[in-house]
């Protein structure tokens, strides 16, 4: 009887931006406590975010997997972009909503320069630095072809990684319908974005189902505790931009020149 009543499906809401402050609040919150759990289900819905934060959030979830025996699904609501693939593409089980958007692996850095801005207004401006190459996309002066030879080689590094690691976390369901590596780069990797049906036919996901479906459907009856809700700010929004489809922001530890 006692059995019944601590079992639990914990259900973690990823939204906004994959940032560190995201990645901290999950290691603290996700914490097995008195629940027998029984599933893992994590809901997306991001635009933006840090590769090396979704690896941190990959890796804590797949810890608390094994400490609990629980599998690990994964749900994309209404977008999945840039690095929050790589925590999409890492559940047991992946499900998409039939209008969700997926993919957007292309990384951008946006710049402003005021060199004009300055000069009309009579202003002048610069950096005090030791060291070499410590200034970079100056604002205060014309780009230089050399700075952005040095972004552009980021933001393709950043995309490779992030490709590649998607497509680990799901290269069994990729082979299984007979597609390579060149196959998910054509069909995928280098779109837009593609729909929850197109993602399905390539193996990207293994059904269209929401969360609520899935825990009716193979879960019911056991209570839903949710570990983490989206979070707000108090100056207003959930989160910011840096990487993915190109939704404003701009983070130089995760720099969103594009790369597509």
């Amino acid at each position: 009887m006692l059995g019944k009543l601590i079992d639990r499906v914990f259900h973690i809401r990823l939204t906004g931006g994959i940032t560190t402050q995201l990645s901290e609040r999950l290691t603290r919150h996700l914490s097995k406590g008195i629940y027998n759990c029984h599933l893992i289900a994590v809901s997306i819905n991001s635009t933006s975010g840090s590769i090396t934060q979704s690896k941190n959030i990959v890796a804590t979830l797949r810890a608390f997997s094994r400490q609990t025996s629980a599998p690990i699904y994964t749900f994309a609501e209404d977008a999945v972009f840039g690095p929050a693939n790589i925590i999409l593409a890492s559940g047991n089980k992946v499900f998409a909503n039939e209008f969700s958007l997926l993919g957007s692996f292309g990384f951008y850095s946006q710049t402003f320069g005021v060199k004009e801005f300055m000069k009309e207004w009579d202003l002048e401006g610069g950096f005090i630095t030791a060291g070499k190459n410590k200034v970079r996309m100056n604002p205060f002066e014309d780009i230089k072809q050399a700075d952005v030879e040095w972004m552009t080689n980021i933001l393709k590094e950043q995309e490779a990684d992030l490709k590649d690691e998607t497509f680990k976390n799901r290269q069994a369901r990729f082979e299984a319908k007979k597609l390579t590596r060149e196959d998910i780069e054509r069909e995928f990797f280098s779109q837009t974005f593609v729909l929850a049906q197109k993602a399905k036919e390539i193996g990207y996901v293994d059904d269209i189902k929401n969360f609520d479906a899935i825990h009716h459907e193979r879960y019911h009856g056991i209570k839903v505790k949710d570990v983490l809700k989206p979070y707000t700010s108090k100056f207003g929004g959930a989160s910011t931009s840096q990487s993915g489809f190109p939704m404003g922001g701009l983070f130089l530890s995760e720099v969103p020149i594009k790369t597509e």
